[in-house]
């Protein structure tokens, strides 16, 4: 393992300090736990127990310190810039709070933000921060094609609309001593997508009936009070001590423009647990100081919540709590869940995998150039879309659970669920199209399945299918024909045995992408043996990431194609003996 020098070490134990200092003096209560370094996983910082103890509250942060679309509007010092780019559609919630955390980083130690911003990571494992060497340890996988496309998306959006911006703003007070680079704007976009929480706010916590702090604040209001809606940030270095400008700026109209300008992450939930009415609870993505240094373990225990206006369970209103459901010895690191995600999503969105993830998935998809250049492409998509249906699959580990090769052989919910919908591909009209023997044990959901008959269908079947929902359509008034009778006819003309041969054509394809690019999964398998076994100890967490997650891509692209040929040729079996009879 890599230690830090002395120095280093000295220099990462005052910045802590100074965080935990900030935390505290901007009303963050560590109660029994800390935040330190987190020395079994290159994770850099982590949540700690100071000391022993059972169930409760672990920490409480008030949510007027977090990193909110809301809060980056009321900035101090380009709030009303803020707004003005927002207003004109420049940019949407989330820009806003990454084109924030540049400025701020920008700013430096005249920053409020400082000592928070000191201690988070300098770089990071996403294959965004890889070299082009390093990213060839993806040829083949879908993390390979997709961060190639986000670079570029992302170089563009830098170069034409957020370094204009930020070099603006900088300029206006006088820090900007030299001209901005991309790799501050990639910080900022990997610090907002690593740490960023969604969170549900109530409602009188983002459009309050009345502020507490105006923005003409006197010095007696740059003391500390308490907690309210103008929650002063401070800075230690500087000594500043800033209120916020309240939130006279945000009104119940401007929610028109929050909840609905282009990909949103502030949105009304009228299923939110416990929501009474569609005004209790509004989502709201942010960072939250001192609960966002948690780190993932898929079974972790401690998880958070939010406190509401009168704060009753911790005496905080309007706070972010973390909460343990077992007991803690000292020096515990207290992980939460990030939610049962594969490799591939930690990978590109937080930098680190899992060896041997339950919650792994392959992805299979039909290229939409390929549809296209179809000659009866269009009808084919039109058929698609009365079904709902897309050109993508995610086909998650657990489903194997339940396949023709598995030993497990378990009902699991999830395993119920695909048999209901798989009930939905199975109705004949006529009575001749037989469901499958094999229908429980099919790992293939009827989405997927359903979208490749729709691909796979021959000129004559389109005009079968054309000819059966016309004279459904007709007994039934002219009225059109739902999702489930699309779905029905299509079953009845086509089965099973052409979308079987496709999807084993698709995954084969994939297979022999993935392992042209980097090998096959015994390669991969002996890489790693040869790390532990310590015979390769200069090899990087970045690439045993990379091993660890293009392996997992090859296991599942084998299993779910063992699958796919052992159903196609039961299929053929079954579809040629009812011809035949």
């Amino acid at each position: 393992m890599l230690t830090m020098e002395p120095e280093l070490q000295q220099e990462q134990q005052d910045k802590v300090s100074r965080l935990i200092l900030w935390l505290e003096t901007n009303r963050v209560q560590l109660r029994v736990s800390t935040i330190k370094k987190s020395e079994t996983r290159q994770a850099g910082l982590g949540v700690f127990a100071r000391c022993c103890t059972s169930e409760g509250v672990l920490m409480v942060t008030p949510l007027h310190l977090a990193i909110t679309p809301m809060s980056v509007l009321q900035d101090p010092e380009f709030g009303n810039l803020y707004a003005k780019l927002f207003e004109l559609g420049e940019v949407d919630d989330r820009l806003l709070m990454i084109l924030f955390l540049m400025v701020e980083r920008v700013r430096g130690s005249s920053s409020l933000w400082a000592s928070y911003l000191d201690v988070l990571p300098a770089d990071f494992g996403t294959p965004l921060w890889f070299t082009d060497e390093e990213l060839e340890e993806l040829h083949g996988t879908a993390l390979y094609n997709a961060t190639r496309m986000q670079l570029k998306n992302l170089r563009a959006l830098f170069a034409n609309k957020v370094k204009p911006f930020a070099e603006e703003m900088l300029s206006s007070v006088g820090v900007l001593e030299r001209e901005i680079d991309f790799e501050v704007f990639l910080w900022a976009n990997s610090i907002f997508w690593t740490r960023a929480l969604n969170i549900p706010c109530p409602h009188s916590f983002v459009f309050p009936k009345q502020n507490l702090i105006g923005n003409n604040v006197d010095s007696e209001q740059c003391a500390p009070e308490p907690l309210g809606n103008g929650t002063i940030l401070v800075n230690q270095e500087s000594g500043l001590s800033v209120p916020r400008q309240g939130f006279q700026s945000l009104s119940e109209s401007d929610s028109v423009k929050l909840c609905s300008f282009g990909d949103s992450i502030i949105e009304e939930m009228v299923d939110a647990p416990g929501c009474r009415n569609i005004t209790d609870t509004i989502w709201v993505e942010g960072l939250v100081p001192g609960i966002d240094f948690c780190n993932h373990d898929p079974r972790g225990k401690s998880h958070w919540e939010v406190d509401g206006p009168e704060g009753p369970i911790t005496g905080v209103p309007y706070s972010m709590y973390l909460k343990t459901e077992q007991p803690l010895s000292t020096d515990d690191e207290i992980l939460i869940s990030y939610g049962n995600k594969g490799n591939e999503e930690l990978f590109f969105l937080y930098g680190f995998v899992i060896d041997d993830n339950p919650d792994d998935y392959f992805m299979v998809h039909f290229p939409s150039e390929a549809l296209d250049k179809d000659p009866f492409g269009e009808v084919k998509s039109e058929l698609l879309q009365k079904q709902n249906l897309t050109l993508r699959w995610l086909l998650a580990r657990n489903f194997l659970q339940n396949g023709l090769f598995s030993s497990q052989r378990c009902k699991s919910p999830e395993a119920l669920i695909l048999d209901g919908k798989r009930c939905l591909g199975t109705f004949s009209w006529s009575g001749v199209r037989k469901p499958p023997s094999f229908l429980n044990q099919c790992v293939f959901p009827e989405e997927t399945l359903a979208a490749l008959r729709v691909i796979a269908m021959k000129e004559r079947e389109l005009q079968d299918v054309s000819c059966m929902l016309e004279e459904l359509s007709q007994s039934r008034s002219k009225e059109p024909p739902t999702k489930d009778d699309v779905a029905a006819a299509v079953w009845e003309v086509c089965g099973n045995s052409r979308a079987l041969q496709l999807l084993t054509d698709l995954i084969v394809s994939k297979l022999l992408e993935l392992e042209e690019g980097t090998g096959t999964a015994k390669s991969d398998q002996e890489i790693l043996l040869r790390y532990e076994a310590q015979e390769n100890p200069s090899m990087s967490e970045k690439m045993k990431s990379c091993v660890i997650y293009r392996m997992g891509q090859k296991y599942l692209a084998k299993e779910f194609l063992h699958e796919a040929e052992r159903l196609l040729e039961l299929t053929i079996i079954e579809e040629t003996a009812v011809q035949t009879s």
